[in-house]
């Protein structure tokens, strides 16, 4: 089975490494229009409960991954000077940067070679192939050519959003 992923990034990694894991004997080609380093985002947080979701299905992931990431308990919220304590929420976060060179690994540990700075500009350039992933993010070319079978839709609208920073140490 000849399998293209379009785009390199944590989806399109992770599942070529999965899909190459559990069908060794599938030709799988990664594209991917960026250098193997750009990224753009600072990191990834993942909660208890989807760290344990990746243990059950794919423990040798979960034990590469989880020694790279920063883990906390609870969260501090500083109101107008007093804190509120949100307690038993199990997070743990890793660099985006990281984490993908950490996919990059697992995917070629089996076999696959992402194929950096190759944009799919059109699903012709992939070639005669059984199945297409598209993990090409906001403006995927796999989703535009598949508009009318998907009945996906894009709107454009405000949007109100927030990035919390601090300088406060974390004492773990």
């Amino acid at each position: 089975m000849r399998v293209a992923v379009v785009g390199a990034g944590p989806a399109g990694l992770y599942f070529a490494h999965l899909w190459k894991k559990r069908h060794p004997q599938s030709n799988i080609e990664l594209y991917e229009q960026n250098p193997a380093d750009a990224t753009w985002g600072f990191g990834v947080v993942f909660s208890d409960r989807a760290l344990d979701f990746l243990r059950a299905d794919d423990p040798d992931t979960a034990d590469f991954i989880t020694p790279h990431m920063e883990t906390w308990r609870n969260m501090t919220l500083d109101l107008n000077g007093e804190q509120v304590v949100l307690d038993g929420v199990g997070f743990s976060a890793i660099g985006r940067l990281k984490l993908l060179q950490l996919l990059q690994q697992r995917v070629r540990s089996v076999g696959v070679e992402p194929r950096f700075g190759k944009p799919v500009e059109s699903l012709e350039d992939l070639g005669e192939v059984d199945l297409i992933v598209g993990a090409d993010g906001l403006n995927s070319v796999v989703r535009s050519a598949f508009a009318s079978d998907f009945k996906s839709s894009l709107t454009y609208a405000d949007n109100k959003f927030a990035w919390y920073g601090t300088t406060s140490v974390s004492t773990h």
